[in-house]
């Protein structure tokens, strides 16, 4: 009998102590593969420099998105009035506000004090009146003045937890699209003219110039399956997009603006997952009933994109197994698909294809969208030299 026991209890203690080091393999290679794709995402500022973006802060893999991300309403606003002599040439009804700046008053001389532009309020009114006459006459993008959010600040230097996840918090202030066309042709002028906000390179500076981020888009990638395997959904913008200059260029699964129809007012937050939903569904039609769960939903990196000075974040989503590009995805209608996209298509989900895609389009891709792409595959393939 003390045999068998003996027997038993050696039978379990060494079951356990396999299933140890088992445990304890998996937790080193785990721990081996998230010291590569750190070196990787360091390996990424090459790429930054090519395609004039800075890195402000990125997961480890990815963000805890329940404990990690914190964007709230900072209750500031800025606008920039339609000239009053202009306003009769407008052939539609169109509703704008007074002027007004982030210290509730109308004169921008907090603006003009925090930034330093000497001559801010004379490029307000020079610009005002070149944006105006878009407006009138239906350039460039100027058909409506929608309300938007843009980026008040944000914080990238905590950490959370044994692994030190990094933790993001932003605040958004409210502006109107009006606004945001002007303050872009300001920083188009100031970067011709080698202004120091052309040099801003980490997220100290860009609190200095935040009047400038008008924006914060969110760029996903679609993971699906389709008939040439594990595959990505891109898509070709048409030039009828706001940014395109009458072009049509490659870009990412979708590209959506946060705005106030992602904002909770009972929590005063604004919700990244509302609007990465909100873009999926009225970019290229995909819903969430049956396509995929909230849970497949992986946010990356936050970055400024120096030629638009715009706050941009990296995502990607992974549909349902079951769900098929060309049956359950291709021909989705969606809200502003005939508007922005031309295309809609897919590349296989390999280093290879992404490696290809790249090279071949590197002159007709928005440089976003080649940071995204790079993005999600360094992540993809982090066992695989792909930078």
């Amino acid at each position: 009998m003390d045999n068998t026991i003996s027997f038993i209890l050696g039978a379990v203690a060494g079951f356990f102590i396999n299933k140890f080091l088992e445990v304890g393999t998996k937790v080193a290679a785990s721990k081996i593969k998230l010291r590569r794709l750190k070196k990787k995402l360091t390996g990424i500022q090459s790429i930054d420099e090519k395609l004039n973006i800075v890195t402000l802060s990125s997961g480890v893999p990815k963000y805890n998105l329940k404990d990690c991300i914190t964007i709230k309403n900072s209750n500031k606003s800025i606008y920039i009035d339609f000239p009053e002599d202009k306003k009769l040439l407008l052939d539609r009804e169109i509703s704008f506000h007074t002027d007004i700046s982030f210290n509730g008053q109308s004169n921008f001389e907090d603006i003009v004090k925090q930034t330093g532009i000497e001559n801010l309020v004379e490029l307000i009114n020079k610009h005002r009146n070149k944006v105006a006459d878009d407006f009138i006459n239906k350039k460039n993008g100027c058909h409506f003045n929608g309300e938007k959010y843009g980026v008040y600040s944000i914080e990238t230097n905590d950490r959370r937890g044994n692994e030190e996840e990094p933790i993001v918090n932003l605040k958004t202030f409210t502006t109107d699209y009006f606004t945001h066309k002007i303050f872009k042709e300001i920083y188009k002028e100031l970067v011709s003219k080698n202004h120091d906000i052309s040099k801003v390179n980490d997220v100290r500076q860009l609190g200095r110039y935040n009047v400038f981020n008008t924006s914060l888009g969110v760029n996903g990638i679609v993971k699906v399956n389709s008939q040439k395997g594990k595959s990505f959904i891109l898509t070709k913008r048409s030039n009828k997009a706001t940014t395109n200059n009458g072009e049509e260029w490659y870009g990412t699964s979708f590209t959506e603006g946060i705005s106030q129809t992602d904002y909770d007012y009972s929590k005063n937050v604004v919700s990244l997952i509302t609007g990465i939903k909100r873009g999926l569904e009225e970019e290229i039609g995909i819903p969430t009933e049956g396509y995929y769960s909230s849970d497949n939903i992986e946010v990356y990196d936050f970055f400024l994109e120096k030629e638009f000075f715009e706050i941009g974040v990296t995502c990607s989503i992974t549909l349902n197994e079951n769900i098929n590009f060309e049956e359950h995805v291709k021909d989705l209608p969606a809200k502003d698909k005939s508007l922005e996209t031309s295309e809609i298509f897919t590349i296989e989900n390999s280093m290879k294809s992404v490696r290809r895609f790249l090279e071949e389009r590197k002159d007709e891709i928005y440089s976003r969208s080649a940071y995204t792409i790079h993005s999600v595959a360094i992540r993809e393939y982090v066992n695989n030299i792909f930078i």
